[in-house]
């Protein structure tokens, strides 16, 4: 059983497209992570800062609920 393991992994590597291959802004999505690697984290603050607590809501309770951009998302 091995020695067909080896063979079809070998066929897999040789004819088979990469799992992983590079996009066109890898290089700049990687350089905004590293800018961004030493920043204070915001969110994880004002998580910490908060006292959470379940609450029940359902879709009448959203009315007045803001309408964001997705660059305000962003």
């Amino acid at each position: 059983m091995r020695d067909y393991l080896q063979i079809v992994c070998a066929l897999i590597n040789a004819y088979r497209a990469p799992a992983i291959s590079s996009f066109s802004n890898d290089d700049r999505i990687a350089a905004k992570m590293l800018a961004y690697l030493h920043e204070p984290n915001l969110l994880r603050t004002c998580l910490n800062d908060e006292v959470l607590y379940w609450s029940n809501n359902d879709a009448s309770k959203l009315v007045g609920f803001p309408m964001l951009t997705i660059d305000q998302i962003r």
